[in-house]
């Protein structure tokens, strides 16, 4: 009981604090003047990903528990994408996917598609007895955060095109010292609550015999990305879908670039090294969800099933499945 306790504390921080960095990136970016495809993308993508970061590194370093920090980053792509399923249903039946274009986010997709290919082939190809190590540092976490570099670099650049094309221009508030010393406690409180998060879960999955994959990536993966959905509930409020999948396709790819920074933060192995079946079974959940979202993207079928659209009830069904096969896979490790 007190496991749970600890755990439901440090989730509770966890969200708070996420929610207040969350802010403090929209107040940013109204002063910059930036689009909110960017601002979904860079500023909410980084700060809902904090507690990813927190809990990941705190997972290696102080549970010594990679499967936890694996299912935590992969389980919260896949949990990401059924956040598109969630608002479906939380606005009678809507999917935010069908008004918009596939092509301001097919960069995004792609390279989360990508990025998670990489993982999975990497996980693969040590399986295999094919190692490419730079130190202690995997080579295919190396890639991970320079396909992020690149995306980034790119999504900056056409957005930059937009801002001047639509006439965006910052508001000219100036952020006093008062803003950036509430955004560096919020931050602070994000990590100190991510590393008790992965203590008191690596504990569960201890107790409870379910698998430290399947507890990252449901219990773990819920928690860090409440931000997530906070977020994009505001931006679909605010009639924005473009920056809630902005900041749902953003986050998935930071997430992925966690990896690079567990390992450097560990420093006792590659993080993909100690990956199990449990974990494939996440990345591939991820990529198969990622793939539903494209479609659903760049298709206009108005296809309905059991009163919702077809992508809405297809994303919910092949995450619950999902995770259903996780569990099967984790615990029986």
């Amino acid at each position: 009981m007190l496991t749970w306790l600890q755990f439901f504390g440090a989730a509770v921080l966890v969200v708070i604090g996420g929610k207040i960095l969350t802010d403090h990136a929209e107040r940013l970016a109204a002063a910059k003047g930036l689009t909110r495809l960017w601002l979904g993308f860079i500023l909410l993508a980084g700060a809902t990903s904090i507690p990813e970061l927190a809990t990941a590194v705190g997972a290696v370093t102080l549970a010594d528990s990679p499967a936890l920090a694996l299912g935590d980053l992969l389980g919260s792509n896949a949990f990401n994408i059924f956040i598109i399923s969630l608002l479906g249903l939380f606005f009678k039946g809507r999917s935010i996917l069908h008004p918009l274009s596939l092509r301001p986010f097919r960069l995004l997709l792609s390279s989360s598609a990508i990025m998670t290919v990489v993982v999975l082939g990497d996980i693969l190809a040590r399986r295999m007895g094919i190692v490419l190590n730079l130190g202690h540092l995997d080579v295919g976490a190396i890639i991970l955060l320079s396909l992020y570099l690149a995306s980034s670099y790119l999504v900056f650049q056409d957005e930059r095109k937009s801002a001047q094309t639509s006439g965006i221009k910052p508001s000219g508030k100036q952020l006093g010292p008062g803003f950036y010393l509430s955004l560096g406690l919020s931050l602070g409180a994000v990590i100190a609550a991510g590393c008790w998060l992965s203590i008191s879960a690596d504990k569960i999955a201890r107790i409870t015999g379910w698998g430290a994959t399947f507890v990252g990536a449901l219990f773990l993966a819920l928690v860090t990305s409440l931000p997530e959905v906070v977020v994009s509930l505001s931006a679909i409020r605010l009639g924005s879908a473009d920056m809630a999948l902005g900041n749902i396709f953003g986050s998935n790819i930071f997430n992925l670039t966690i990896i690079f920074w567990a390992d450097l933060a560990d420093g006792s192995g590659p993080l993909l090294g100690a990956a199990d079946n449990a974990s494939i079974g996440t990345g591939i959940l991820a990529l198969t969800l990622t793939g539903i979202a494209a479609t659903g993207l760049g298709t206009r079928m108005r296809t309905r099933l059991w009163g919702t659209r077809w992508d809405t009830t297809t994303i919910a069904l092949v995450y619950l499945a999902g995770m259903y096969a996780i569990f099967c896979l984790s615990a029986g490790n």
